[in-house]
């Protein structure tokens, strides 16, 4: 395998649990010390994929372009209150998420509170609760009248027949505006780190065309 020459920065990061170096693409200066991979962007998938590879033992450093890594995962604080973008929690329903989780350290994994059970979107500079049954659903304020009649043809509704079609395509062609807006955007983008306009359904789960 070939070495590629590693970008050293002023000053150099450290990701937690993986001893990996992250570089800072911004103030680059060539190094004299070369790795086997250098991985470009210091996203999940990047520091997984060079997570990984460290557990192989390959010599591998990451080059990221902003000062933090983490990609589409960012926390922020604004006075006493915490805010996450992208996702913040993950299922074991996959055996390679349970593999990454066995590796990393355990005292960094938290499990979700009781309360983490309900879900809440902003709307209209308010929290308004997701509903969560047949009532709350028919009350909502997240889905317009208008959509929530047009849902009950849902069932009727013919099969998509564009291959390409996305997510969000296919959640207002079969919802409507107001059930995409208020959850599909937030479901897709939060758990999966993903624009539902340009995420395809079908390329995610080839048996699906609704």
């Amino acid at each position: 395998m070939d070495s590629l020459c590693a970008m050293a920065p002023s000053s150099q990061n450290m990701a937690p649990d993986t001893q990996l170096r992250v570089e800072n693409s911004q103030s680059l200066a060539l190094s004299s010390h070369c790795h086997e991979v250098v991985v470009v962007g210091g996203g999940l998938t990047g520091l997984v994929t060079a997570f990984m590879l460290r557990q192989k033992g390959v010599d591998v450093a990451v080059v990221e372009r902003e000062n933090r890594i983490g990609g589409q995962i960012h926390t922020y604080h604004e006075g006493d209150f915490t805010f996450e973008s992208g996702p913040s929690t993950s299922a074991l329903s996959h055996p390679e998420v349970a593999e990454l989780f066995e590796l990393l350290d355990k005292s960094t994994l938290l499990k979700a509170r009781k309360e983490a059970h309900a879900r809440w979107i902003w709307y209209k500079r308010n929290f308004v609760e997701m509903p969560h049954g047949l009532w709350s659903g028919l009350t909502t304020p997240l889905v317009t009248l208008y959509d929530k009649f047009r849902l009950l043809a849902e069932p009727f509704r013919q099969r998509g027949v564009n291959p390409d079609e996305t997510v969000g395509e296919i959640s207002r062609r079969r919802l409507g505006n107001s059930y995409f807006r208020n959850f599909v955007d937030p479901f897709v983008s939060g758990v999966y780190a993903e624009i539902p306009t340009n995420w395809s359904l079908v390329l995610r789960c080839p048996n699906c065309m609704p």
